[in-house]
């Protein structure tokens, strides 16, 4: 059976849409964005973002049509993994600025209609955290069984997997630093597994629990204790502040549970419905994202309707890399086809790219990373196009991944519009800003390659891409200067691609994507609808390789007297797309089409079927219908 997105899913007990259910998202970096005037005494420029110069920018933000801003961690941290290592839940890193700071970007945001939401990391602390300090040395204090302590570290790293069979552990972020292997007793032998998750600690000389880095010892939430603990944190910030609802970092790694995986446990769901249940009872309008990259069977317990309201579509980001790869829309309508029904009670967030490289989950698709980088080559090309390679992952913004073909990125977010969802941007995708190919490579000051994707956003061709007045050795990593670097690809360099050269040009992603936005924001259409793919009928049809270079979706609501068709063709070559319309859209017979955007009438429904014609790497949205 195709699967449709109900209407009344994603309505409010007061039978509204709430304010998450469509638009454009957009994640921000603190320390990327914009650098504002220092107000402390002696201070001026350090050469990082900071909550004035986001403050600053609100109004630009506002023209690009942006329904909610995403700030990814900017607590006290030390330093280690891009703000994910906090050492204090309720302070403010103050490169950033105060909390008073916080406060007036929240209501500058509020006033020109954005909202604000707060990075929430759960499941582990920084090593240097005082609640860690305590607990390691103070075992039989207030905080000994904050965390999880073993007295030799060697347990719990396998567990038994629905096929009968032991498993690994595995460690989310692998760690160099660590590559011990313990003797662990199966059936009637011993084997050597790896035990990445445990680390030791020379004061308490004991083993803690850390499912990333080894400086993340994780938190243990069967201490009631450290959920309360929590809960009070978060609700401190939505009501201090005024911020309207959290990205929740890593939620099914917050438990451990001997015996299992430690991912994903029914007690990890037991905690967010009461997470939920505390918060919403205060703060009904918040929002609660989930970030998780479970395969889709396994987020089917998190849209119950009492734990997340939205999660990120990182299945459907991996779909569409491979569509574009191979310009093959298959992967895209098995994915729509087959998608759990239940899914479409959670509101799914459209990645473009972000703090990450957008991680891809490849094994979804039973492909390896190697068929995956040789498919991508295919497309991207060798060298700077296709490489380098982290996680699984290619590291690059989309525009970069897309070679800057504005007829490709401008298809790209129109497939985004047309699929179930609100979508998320990431600040570089504003005006398609590429990588730092150096830092890519683990060239950065932490050697981490995701530093490559978290340049400063380039505002003009100036000092420093315009981000900050500060020396450029004093930037908290440098600007993408390909000019100057004897790399192959120069056309992510600041001074070529920047906010105030892109709004000079009519053509531009930036002016693409204010398009976008503004039709997102005036057709909720595009937040209901039902969806179905369509498929094409007779020639060009599918290539010899069985793959399908044209296709289209439709996007419809019952009882609604408008329908929402998109047409796309991934080939180079212009092609005619035929379809037969889905019997739900028959009231529809015969009824006009007209462009999405302009309302401009193209031509008219024969019967059942759409012919339309389509240039090369092109697509459009249509409207059918009948007037009010």
């Amino acid at each position: 059976m195709t699967p449709t997105l109900s209407g009344n899913a994603l309505l409010a007990a007061n039978n509204r849409l709430p304010w998450w259910a469509s638009g454009t998202f957009l994640e921000i970096r603190p320390d990327a964005f914009y650098e504002a005037k220092r107000s402390g005494p002696g201070e001026n420029y350090i050469g990082t973002g900071n909550f004035k110069g986001i403050t600053e920018k609100i109004p630009f933000l506002a023209k690009c049509h942006v329904k909610a801003i995403w700030m990814t961690p900017f607590l006290e941290d030390d330093g280690t993994d891009g703000g994910y290592g906090i050492t204090n839940f309720r302070k403010i890193d103050s490169k950033y600025g105060t909390l008073e700071d916080l406060k007036e970007l929240v209501r500058t945001a509020h006033q020109y209609g954005i909202k604000v939401l707060m990075d929430w990391v759960p499941c582990h602390t920084s090593k240097l955290h005082p609640w860690f300090q305590q607990s390691r040395q103070h075992p039989r204090g207030k905080y000994g069984d904050w965390y999880i302590w073993d007295p030799k570290g060697e347990g719990n790293v396998l567990f038994p997997g629905p096929d009968g069979r032991l498993h690994k552990v595995r460690s989310i972020l692998p760690n160099s630093e660590n590559k011990r292997m313990v003797l662990v007793r199966v059936g009637g032998r011993w084997m050597r597994v790896p035990a990445e998750c445990w680390a030791f600690d020379d004061v308490r000389r004991q083993w803690y629990w850390h499912r990333f880095k080894h400086t993340q010892p994780a938190l243990n939430y069967a201490n009631p204790e450290v959920e309360a603990e929590n809960l009070g944190n978060m609700l401190y910030w939505l009501d201090e502040v005024g911020i309207d609802g959290f990205r929740v970092d890593a939620v099914p790694f917050l438990i451990f549970k001997p015996g299992t995986s430690h991912e994903d446990v029914d007690e990890v769901h037991d905690w967010v419905r009461r997470t939920r249940e505390a918060i919403k009872a205060r703060f009904p309008d918040a929002l609660l994202l989930c970030e998780s990259d479970l395969p889709e069977e396994q987020m089917r317990g998190y849209q119950d309707g009492d734990q997340f309201d939205a999660w990120f579509g990182f299945r459907e980001r991996v779909a569409m890399d491979l569509v574009f790869a191979m310009r093959d829309a298959s992967p895209l309508v098995d994915l729509l086809l087959n998608r759990p029904q239940v899914l479409f009670g959670l509101l799914v967030l459209l990645i473009a790219s972000n703090h990450d490289d957008h991680r891809a989950q490849w094994a979804q698709w039973k492909l390896t990373p190697t068929e995956i980088l040789e498919i991508l080559r295919k497309f991207y090309g060798d060298g700077v196009r296709g490489e380098p390679f982290a996680n699984d992952a290619v590291v690059g913004n989309l525009a970069q991944m897309l070679l800057w073909n504005r007829r490709l990125i401008r298809l790209f977010n129109l497939i985004r519009m047309i699929l179930p969802g609100a979508l998320i941007d990431y600040y570089a995708d504003l005006i398609g800003m590429g990588h730092h190919p150096l830092l890519a490579k683990g060239g950065g000051p932490t050697g981490d390659r995701r530093e490559g994707v978290r340049t400063p956003m380039q505002w003009t061709p100036g000092l420093n891409a315009g981000f900050s007045q500060a020396s450029p050795n004093d930037l908290y990593l440098p600007v993408i200067n390909t000019i100057d670097l004897d790399v192959l690809e120069k056309r992510g360099d600041y001074r070529v691609r920047n906010v105030e050269a892109a709004l000079a040009d009519p053509g531009s992603i930036l002016h693409e994507t204010i398009k976008r936005n503004e039709l997102l924001s005036r057709t909720p259409l595009l937040a209901l609808g039902h969806v179905q793919p369509l498929l094409g009928l007779g020639l060009p049809g599918p290539r010899e390789d069985g793959a399908i270079p044209q296709f289209g979706v439709a996007r419809y609501l019952d009882g609604h007297n408008k329908a929402i068709i998109g047409a796309f063709n991934l080939s180079e070559d212009d092609a005619p797309f035929s379809s037969e319309l889905p019997r739900e859209l028959a009231r529809f017979r015969n009824s006009k089409i007209r462009t999405l955007s302009g309302g401009r009438v193209v031509g008219q429904l024969n019967k059942m079927r759409l012919d339309i014609f389509l240039s090369g790497e092109g697509g459009s949205l249509f409207e059918i219908g009948y007037d009010d």
